[in-house]
């Protein structure tokens, strides 16, 4: 059982997980060879060892407004759903979040714009499930427990308010366990509201796997080889490899979404 992580579907811009072309690539292999669940099944599901095909859950991770005009209609096509984390500020556009994204991707502010909040609502009413990506995307596990418990509980509290359902998804910032979030960090997700958050750790989900820590694979640049691989656990070494190697080596050594935008700016 795999949850795989997207960013940005777009047919140009440098740091997109895939062109609109390959994503459908993806989306057909998956839709012929996987079962494609919500992610807030993901846990019962590992629990309960489903036996047969595949079993995969798709994410996206900022919110970038190319969810919605390129990801969306991709998925609607194919009949499959995702879960879209959405980061509040960038919605919002706040110039200190959209100037760290824009850091972040080495790309202008226009290139990171985020989704709006209609086009938010418009992913709900095609089926998809909305999580939170905090307030601003910064990193958890580095932030004292105030500013990181407002992180956490602002952005659930914005999104049930601007799209009237419950928010009880979550995706860390980064999301290496210990370097991006911590066991304090997960206590505070819980005590938000959530029931469920995402790791970057890039193996299948396991029975015994934390609700707090589900991880994923990053989905970034992959042709329908390498995601096939991942599903099917060829690079479930990875995984174990980031959950024990030291965070320092992890971020010098791991793709750009791993890496803490405080380095970059620095």
């Amino acid at each position: 059982m795999v949850v795989l992580c997207y960013h940005s579907i777009h047919p140009t811009l440098p740091f997109a997980s895939a062109s609109p072309d390959r994503f459908r690539s993806h989306l057909e292999w998956l839709g012929e060879t996987c079962d494609v669940v919500p992610l807030a099944d993901v846990p019962r599901l590992a629990r309960e060892g489903k036996k047969g095909r595949p079993v995969v859950a798709l994410t996206f991770d900022d919110g970038y407004r190319d969810n919605a005009t390129y990801a969306l209609p991709l998925l609607q096509e194919a009949g499959l759903t995702a879960t879209f984390f959405l980061t509040v500020g960038l919605i919002e556009g706040n110039p200190d979040v959209v100037g760290r994204f824009a850091r972040l991707r080495g790309a202008s502010s226009e290139d990171v714009a985020g989704i709006t909040w209609s086009e938010a609502a418009e992913l709900l009413a095609a089926g998809h499930d909305v999580g939170s990506h905090t307030l601003g995307h910064r990193v958890l596990g580095r932030l004292g427990r105030d500013d990181a418990r407002e992180e956490l509980a602002r952005s659930r509290e914005a999104l049930e308010e601007r799209l009237g359902l419950p928010v009880t998804l979550l995706a860390y910032p980064f999301g290496k366990p210990g370097a991006h979030f911590t066991a304090a960090t997960q206590e505070l997700a819980r005590g938000a509201g959530y029931t469920l958050a995402t790791a970057a750790v890039s193996r299948g989900v396991r029975a015994s796997d934390s609700p707090f820590a589900v991880p994923r694979f990053f989905a970034s640049g992959d042709g329908v080889d390498a995601i096939a691989a991942k599903v099917r656990g060829s690079w479930d070494w990875l995984g174990l490899w980031q959950e024990h190697a030291p965070g320092w080596l992890v971020r010098r050594l791991s793709p750009e979404d791993y890496r803490d935008p405080d380095e970059l700016e620095g």
